[in-house]
């Protein structure tokens, strides 16, 4: 049979015949779109299955005489559930040579995440995280080719009711979504001829509304915060960017001579990357006003105390914003936000929890029309919309400042305006007064 293509994948896929061609066969993916090359592929893996076929003495006996064993255990009442398993087992090697076949789903996972050269550094941390998990459920060591819907759907409820109390319908998705495309790349591989996750349902997802902070919150929050989380605060409260932009900002993306923020969001940068041109999503330019300004070139000038190389150069003109960048550029702003968050988003996450417990501010809210919402840092960015709209900001220069979240929305706004975003933010923050 010729190379042929799949619906779910680019690839040609070959069909090769077990040593034993009345059982059947697998078919596998060539990882290639070439067909010249797929019937080269071919060629040779048939040619490999063909000589286990000739090294085999009598492969059907074999398979004959497993199944004899297991039906004279099962006539006696003796066969237990193990012996079956390493029964199956012998004849699933015997059809199918494919080591990878007969992987449990634990070095299946392991695998392709050590495999797969398309997952950034800092998301393939979270997906090993997701490989711990996986280690304390016993569907872990189902094999690739045995593994059920229903084992999943086990594996998912396991994963919910597992960790500190039940988890979360969005927790729980985000630990099991690595494995379900994991289990997807094995059908590409031809591994699989379906993924047994496509059955089964995502967990429900929280949808509660966001709430947002009073500025006499946010005060009370400031004045408990240590250096680095204010300076989180200010950023968040100032440029409406989200917690991992807030903590990975270097100095190169800081611009004193332009009073600007320059950088690719991190969110936008994977949303956006087919939209534009260079594959990064959209440059933000974000305005650098007060307290904001205050903190950054409080911080600058502690760097530059005592440098002889910045004397005699006008404070935050072209010149001495260039020699800033070639010393501190590749630097955080952030040092210790920025190694919490190589740890992972949650270590930020859990300890702004801890300051709001320690700052006394509620962690829910009730709003105007009775939704309970909840808050978190993210809900920086909500305030600041809420700022400008009672400020009377138009809705087109909030969408400009907070975001877009769709393709016509992110073309219509594409040319912003600064200086109208600087006036805009500035006419709605306020100067947060932090007393200590």
């Amino acid at each position: 049979m010729e190379p042929f293509k799949k619906k779910t994948s680019p690839y040609y896929y070959v069909r090769i015949y077990t040593p034993q061609e009345k059982l059947g066969y697998y078919e596998k993916s060539t990882k290639t779109k070439l067909k010249r090359e797929a019937e080269a592929i071919q060629k040779k893996w048939q040619d490999e299955a063909d000589l286990v076929k000739n090294c085999s003495s009598d492969s059907s006996k074999e398979i004959s005489l497993i199944l004899q064993n297991l039906l004279n255990y099962s006539s006696s009442g003796r066969l237990s559930l193990d012996e079956w398993d390493e029964g199956a087992d012998k004849i699933d090697r015997l059809i199918n040579p494919d080591p990878l076949a007969h992987f449990t789903l634990s070095m299946w996972y392991n695998h392709w995440l050590n495999n797969n050269d398309d997952i950034a550094p800092s998301t393939r941390a979270v997906y090993r995280a997701t490989g711990e998990e996986l280690k304390l459920h016993p569907q872990s060591k189902i094999k690739l080719n045995r593994l059920s819907s229903i084992d999943c759907r086990k594996l998912q409820k396991a994963v919910k009711d597992g960790g500190k109390g039940s988890r979360s319908g969005n927790t729980t998705n985000l630990i099991v979504s690595p494995l379900r495309a994991s289990l997807q790349d094995a059908v590409y591989d031809g591994v699989l001829r379906k993924n047994p996750f496509v059955d089964v349902k995502r967990e429900p997802i929280d949808t509660k509304e966001k709430g947002f902070f009073f500025v006499e919150e946010i005060e009370k929050i400031l004045l408990h915060a240590d250096h680095g989380w204010r300076g989180m605060i200010y950023i968040a409260v100032h440029t409406t960017l989200r917690l991992t932009n807030c903590a990975l900002i270097k100095w190169d993306e800081v611009h004193f001579n332009r009073s600007q923020i320059i950088l690719y969001p991190v969110k936008q940068r994977h949303k956006f990357k087919k939209l534009t041109p260079n594959g990064k999503g959209k440059l933000k330019k974000l305005p650098i006003y007060g307290n904001l300004d205050f903190f950054l070139k409080t911080k600058a000038e502690g760097l530059t105390q005592g440098l002889s190389e910045f004397e005699g150069i006008e404070l935050y003109s072209k010149e001495w914003c260039e020699l800033f960048h070639k010393h501190f550029g590749n630097q955080y702003v952030l040092p210790n936000c920025a190694d919490m968050r190589e740890k992972g988003e949650s270590w930020l996450s859990e300890s702004f929890n801890r300051l709001m417990i320690k700052a006394g501010i509620p962690k829910t809210q009730t709003l105007e029309d009775g939704t309970v919402a909840r808050r978190s840092f993210h809900c920086f960015k909500h305030t600041t919309n809420w700022l400008m709209m009672k400020g009377d900001i138009s809705e087109e220069i909030r969408h400009d400042i907070c975001g877009h979240t769709t393709k016509a929305v992110h073309n219509h706004y594409k040319h912003e305006d600064p200086e109208r975003i600087k006036k805009a933010l500035e006419k709605s923050v306020p100067n947060f007064v932090v007393s200590a």
